[in-house]
């Protein structure tokens, strides 16, 4: 294998401490480690950083913490599905307006043409509730 260079050195470090790295690139970083002050000081300290955020302990959250986040999440959910009505309004309201022109405007001689005009108006109201949508 190659010589390690310093930068190589301390990702591997990193992976040596997640227990991520291959046997042979393990035994060439301990080669590196053996002539190498500076990268042996990075691994003290990354030892030092994980043994300290080990000993920390996470606060207890109480009960009543617990509950008042469920509940902020629910009303926030709730809140989200009534934002929501109004887009599902203007659909609605597009495709009804699409239907009323489909049966009352005139049908052209071909019944391909029909459907054509229909699929056109249809694919231009989708459009334009769609932008309204992504302005949200």
């Amino acid at each position: 294998m190659s010589e390690v260079t310093c930068r190589t050195a301390h990702e591997w470090i990193l992976e040596k401490l997640d227990s991520t790295l291959a046997p042979r690139q393990c035994e060439a970083l301990e080669s590196h480690l053996a002539g190498c002050a500076e990268c042996r000081r990075f691994e003290e300290l990354q030892l030092q950083l994980d043994g300290a955020l080990a000993s920390r302990h996470s606060p207890a959250l109480t009960h009543a913490f617990r509950a008042n986040l469920k509940r902020r999440i629910k009303a926030e959910e709730r809140r989200a599905l009534w934002d929501a009505i109004p887009d599902l309004f203007h659909v609605g309201a597009g495709l009804a307006i699409i239907g009323i022109c489909a049966w009352f405007l005139p049908l052209p001689a071909s019944t391909v043409a029909a459907a054509g005009a229909v699929t056109y108006l249809s694919q231009a109201l989708l459009r334009l509730c769609f932008e309204e949508l992504e302005d949200i």
